[in-house]
């Protein structure tokens, strides 16, 4: 039990604290959707909130079990939250799933019915229509219940009984964004969920005035906490529109941010780059981004040239520098681990490329020497997590500026994954030599820490091994993408192959929608480019059509998969180069 920010109400579930905000100011606003990210489709306050979930969790109880599973596939606006609470208030454990769209999407919700097994799916009249097309596609919703949310009245919220709920119990299953294997369901508990959502408001400083702008995809872990149950912990406006707004027009973004005088907004690295390859000076009549304190950047690397000319472009907007703020989280610790320090903007490193890649940190003082490379810091350990770097190989933890993999412990960490009790004990029960009685959370992330920052090398499964020398593929991803204009920024994947008992490696990239180009001309380029920088040259470099390379929800590249298309001979390429078996 903690007390509710702003207030002396102590809170040990998701049910206490929107019930308490609830009763404290319930015409206060809380959440905004917009239309197309320009007009008010629908408001909620907190009070209305309150009375939906009461309403949607009466229907639910005379359905489903408190304990089991409901799997949520609504649409990316506010019926999500009122689905996402009304399960809350049922005690029944919500399942966050994407609605259908597109196919990646239907086959990420295969795995996650398949993997749960819900009891019922809370949905709404449209999407259901839209399940019972695809019935052939996913057969596993057929024989469910299906409780559409649009056809439960208001007034039902008098019928609800309030179920106990314990702060350990699982509140809801985040499922991993799969950039390494299939998603798996991580069980966080209500004491889980608080323990991080403390941990922002105490990183973010929110107050009464705060307000959060967000399109990120709800059934995301960023998108779900940090836009919709956020503003329910700290007390907060939250200003929404869908994801494909922010796909069609990046800038609507910012005209977000500027005309509601946002505070905080975030989003992945790609985000920001979307919005410096669509935007230019002429374009940013109007935009007022002075009032923006803290803008997130986090949930995949981030690249320290795509902050200095974001910083660059936006200053006459009123943006600053110092709003950035460099984060470092996974679902197995609910959201974030790691951040920066309010109003410092992001901590940045450069290091000797060549002794990187030998699995040594040497710091250079020439951040624009060519032998450099240039990392930005994930931020240090957040509220009272303990983050540790690992020698994974005699289980001891690091010493500052060595290279090992990230282990966690704390009250963010989350119980285990549903259902696979021998991997959960493999990554959530990991000890160190000198303290075998003190449980850490495994990340499969590789970094190191310095002055008590953390930066992150890349994914351990990620790494490229050639001739003994270590290659990053973000690394190796970042310099092809600056061959030539006619490659998508942060579009690219690398990836080890293994050839005749010899280990090379795959750069596949895509392209811009449009256009002429030449592949040959291209595929040169970024030989010479990558060579020039890395001095190894890949194997093959694969040209891919826009939206080809397997990304997560969150934006990640999804290395393996795309390793596994391209041996399947599945990745739509428009154009090949590959190394002569001589050469």
């Amino acid at each position: 039990m903690s007390p509710l920010p702003g207030t002396s109400t102590e809170v040990g579930t998701l049910v206490d604290a929107l019930r308490a905000r609830a009763m404290t100011y319930p015409q206060r606003p809380l959440y905004t959707f917009l239309k197309r990210a320009r007009d008010v489709e629908r408001e909620l306050t907190f009070g209305a909130l309150d009375e939906r979930a009461r309403a949607i969790a009466a229907s639910i109880q005379a359905h489903v079990r408190p304990g089991d599973c409901a799997a949520v596939i609504c649409p990316n606006d506010l019926s999500f939250i009122e689905a996402f609470m009304g399960c809350q208030y049922a005690g029944v454990i919500p399942v966050p799933s994407p609605s259908l769209q597109g196919y990646h999407a239907i086959e990420r919700l295969r795995r996650v019915l398949g993997a749960v097994s819900p009891a019922c799916v809370v949905t709404t009249s449209a999407i259901e229509e839209r399940l019972k097309a695809q019935a052939n596609a996913l057969p596993e919703l057929a024989a469910l219940t299906h409780l559409c949310i649009d056809t439960v009245a208001s007034s039902d919220s008098v019928l609800w009984s309030a179920p106990e709920i314990a702060a350990g119990d699982v509140a809801f299953l985040q499922f991993t964004s799969g950039s390494l294997s299939a998603p798996k369901g991580v069980k966080v508990s209500h004491s889980n969920i608080l323990h991080n959502l403390e941990m922002l408001q105490e990183a973010f400083a929110h107050t009464e005035e705060s307000r959060i702008v967000s399109w990120l995809p709800f059934f995301h872990d960023w998108g779900l906490i940090g836009g919709l149950l956020q503003p329910i912990y700290s007390g907060i406006q939250s200003i929404l529109f869908d994801p494909f707004e922010f796909v069609r027009k990046p800038r609507n973004w910012l005209d977000v941010i500027s005309r509601f005088g946002a505070t905080v907004s975030g989003a992945p690295n790609f985000a920001y780059d979307q919005c410096l390859q669509t935007l230019r000076p002429e374009d940013l009549n109007g935009l007022d981004l002075s009032h923006w304190e803290v803008a997130i950047v986090g949930a995949e690397p981030i690249r320290v040239e795509t902050l200095d000319r974001f910083e660059a472009l936006f200053a006459p907007c009123g943006f600053k520098r110092s709003a950035f703020f460099a984060s470092y989280g996974l679902a197995e610790s609910t959201l974030v681990v790691t951040g920066g320090r309010r109003d410092e903007g992001p901590v940045t490193l450069a290091l000797d490329r060549a002794a990187l890649e030998c699995g040594r940190v040497e710091p250079v003082a020439d951040a624009a020497a060519p032998e450099c490379v240039r990392l930005v810091s994930g931020g240090h350990a957040l509220h009272d997590l303990d983050v540790r770097i690992v020698d994974t190989e005699h289980a001891d933890a690091c010493d500052d500026l060595q290279i090992g993999e990230i282990w966690i412990s704390g009250g963010s960490v989350a119980q285990g994954y549903w259902k696979l009790d021998e991997e959960t004990v493999e990554q959530f029960s990991a000890t160190l030599a000198d303290s075998a009685d003190h449980p850490y959370l495994r990340t499969g992330d590789q970094g190191f820490l310095r002055e008590g920052e953390l930066y992150i090398t890349g994914r351990i499964k990620d790494l490229i091994i050639v001739n003994g020398r270590n290659l990053y593929p973000e690394d190796i991803e970042r310099i092809a993408g600056e061959a030539d204009p006619v490659l998508r920024q942060g579009k690219g994947a690398a990836f080890s192959i293994d050839i005749d008992s010899t280990e090379h490696y795959v750069l596949a990239h895509e392209v811009q929608f449009g256009g002429s180009w030449d592949g040959d001309a291209i595929t040169e380029s970024i030989k010479q480019t990558v060579t020039g920088v890395i001095g190894v040259a890949p194997w093959a470099i694969l040209l891919v059509k826009a939206g080809g390379i397997p990304r997560t929800s969150s934006g990640k590249i999804r290395r393996q998969s795309t390793k596994q298309r391209y041996l399947a001979d599945e990745l739509p390429c428009l154009h090949v180069w590959q190394r002569s078996p001589d050469g």
